[in-house]
């Protein structure tokens, strides 16, 4: 009696792993960006959209055949997509649509602050977005291949590029900022608060931000790194070539083990125990619990009873 009473309170042991979510597509995938644990986009190759709807992926149909880079959303109701070409699509609740652009070079990212004020990075080229019309952004010493763009608000944006250069937008003009030798490439970047960020890279490493200027961080794999998240200065997520994925916590970066070997684009975390990562060919891993497997000491009990 005294065991069986023991059993009745064993706990339900549960693990937060990455795990292989079902393909809904064959396409590569560049970009995904939550809005919540229930609502977000993905998107990719051959124009791939699909929207989250808090249980499945489900592919949205989308005029033309376009290479996307890049997704942002403020709402259900207003969503954009970037691509090669100078493409940019929205979507305005019930179907996308290509909207006038003011340039036909390949755009890399983009990120919406509200209805009425966004940016776009891509190659040699800004776009700001303004009252509904997207108009290119001109300022001295800011040719570089933008790849990655993150704000706060329409007076707090960061984006990062080629040459190891990122720039920090204050609400007049922007601000440029070394972080590595001009042989890197940045590829994503992240403010998890005012004075601390992170930037992923082409080399291997990642740099922080400490509130005046960007420190590298040795390198974390030998692997290019591609996207970057983080819920807070202390928790966060990055993930590149190779199925590579790293976790950061406790002032350090963790490898975690390969889920896949596929090529890992970007990452995008809503809680500490919830996140998706988007990749080549299809792949969508997704963090959570997992209750399937069970610790050997429950094991051994079960065995005692069998």
């Amino acid at each position: 009696m005294v065991i069986l009473g023991a059993l009745a309170v064993l706990p339900c042991f549960a693990s937060l792993i990455w795990y292989s979510l079902p393909i809904i597509t064959s396409n590569d995938l560049y970009d995904i960006e939550m809005r919540g644990e229930n609502y977000g986009w993905l998107c990719g190759t051959n124009s791939t959209i699909a929207r989250y709807n808090g249980t499945d992926w489900v592919l949205s149909t989308c005029p033309g055949f376009y290479h996307i880079n890049g997704i942002s959303a403020t709402d259900d109701g207003n969503a954009w997509a970037v691509c090669n070409g100078g493409v940019i699509l929205h979507q305005t609740g019930t179907s996308w649509t290509t909207v006038l652009s003011p340039t036909i070079q390949n755009l890399n990212d983009i990120w919406m602050a509200d209805y009425n004020n966004g940016w776009i990075v891509g190659n040699n080229v800004i776009l700001r977005y303004n009252n509904g019309l997207w108009a290119v952004y001109s300022q001295a010493g800011m040719n570089y291949n933008w790849q990655g763009v993150w704000g706060t608000s329409t007076s707090n944006i960061w984006i990062c590029g080629s040459s190891g250069k990122t720039a920090h937008w204050t609400g007049t003009s922007f601000t440029i900022y070394n972080t590595a030798a001009a042989t890197v490439n940045l590829t994503d970047i992240m403010f998890p608060s005012m004075n601390t960020g992170w930037a992923s890279a082409d080399n291997g490493c990642v740099y922080c931000w400490s509130g005046s200027n960007w420190s590298q961080i040795y390198p974390i794999t030998s692997n290019p790194i591609f996207g970057i998240s983080f819920l807070n200065p202390a928790n966060g997520w990055c993930c590149g070539d190779n199925g590579f994925i790293s976790h950061y916590s406790i002032n350090s970066w963790q490898s975690y083990p390969q889920v896949t070997t596929q090529q890992l684009n970007q990452v995008q975390m809503t809680s500490v125990d919830s996140g998706f990562i988007v990749g080549g060919n299809g792949v969508i891993l997704q963090y959570g619990y997992n209750t399937e497997a069970e610790p050997a000491s429950v094991g051994m009990v079960r065995a005692m009873f069998h």
